[in-house]
């Protein structure tokens, strides 16, 4: 469970204005790679893994019997749901996208 931060509180708002526009998303192929927040003055910026973001939310759900979550994880895709990535899916795009930058360039 997730540490009762303001930062921690923020990323579940950003998951909560999300989860209320999944209509947006559609049954698109993406994902989405990370939630951050950011905090300017002090230049400094809080994340945590979309699978304990995931986990958190759920639990709110339950606790407040919602049943309108649309999230989903990893490759599970659905109607009308938001799929979160896994790590292994952040790791792999990143890597694709360092080959692309040398496609075509002069590697030093």
């Amino acid at each position: 469970m997730l540490e009762n931060t303001h930062a921690n509180r923020a990323m579940i708002e950003v998951m909560l204005a999300l989860n209320s526009n999944p209509h947006l998303f559609g049954n698109a192929a993406g994902s989405i790679g990370e939630i951050m927040v950011i905090n300017p003055r002090e230049r400094r910026g809080k994340k945590a893994s979309n699978k304990e973001l995931l986990y958190n939310f759920d639990a709110l759900c339950r606790l407040a019997k919602r049943n309108d979550n649309n999230f989903t994880f990893g490759s599970t895709i659905g109607k009308n749901k938001i799929r979160l990535s896994s790590t292994i899916d952040i790791v792999r795009n990143h890597l694709t996208e360092i080959f692309k930058i040398g496609d075509g360039s002069v590697w030093t």
